[in-house]
């Protein structure tokens, strides 16, 4: 009996840790139908288009912004996992942000100004927590810290 409730224990853990990779931490899965309507409910929204099931040191780096947004309340963080194949999930969102295979991963950042009309940036570059939080920072004003730096100090530079 014990054995099989342990058999039943891995099993179950092993389940949680696959279902936790598919997103980082802090990212929100979107798709064609709830995109808009999340993006247009924060101040600005960063989002990560990729494969449906992404990883790698872009994909880490991703996921530490997203991790220290998660303490800004006027910054949303999604994904966009996207397939080239069978039902070719969230295939229109990446036609209408003009991406290929190609291109993935890519992060825009959503701003919406005071009259609530959405204006996007893509951001170009390989991702590193520091240039996508330098970015989102220029772009929309949200600061999000680097390590080891105070606010007042990185506004300087910009």
């Amino acid at each position: 009996m014990m054995r099989v409730l342990w058999m039943v224990v891995l099993l179950l853990s092993h389940q949680v840790s696959i279902s936790l990779a598919i997103n980082c931490a802090g990212c929100t899965p979107l798709d064609g139908l709830s995109f808009d309507k999340i993006i247009a409910k924060f101040r600005a929204s960063l989002v990560k288009f990729d494969v449906a099931y992404p990883y790698g040191d872009q994909h880490d780096e991703f996921a530490k912004v997203a991790k220290d947004a998660a303490e800004a309340g006027d910054l949303f963080v999604g994904e966009v996992g996207i397939k080239d194949y069978a039902e070719k999930d969230n295939q229109e969102l990446a036609e209408r942000f003009e991406l290929t295979k190609d291109d993935y991963p890519s992060a825009f950042l959503f701003v919406k100004d005071e009259e609530g009309k959405i204006e996007s940036f893509r951001f170009v570059g390989v991702f590193s927590a520091e240039k996508l939080k330098n970015f989102v920072r220029q772009k929309s004003g949200i600061y999000l810290p680097l390590p080891g730096c105070l606010e007042e100090f990185d506004l300087l530079v910009d």
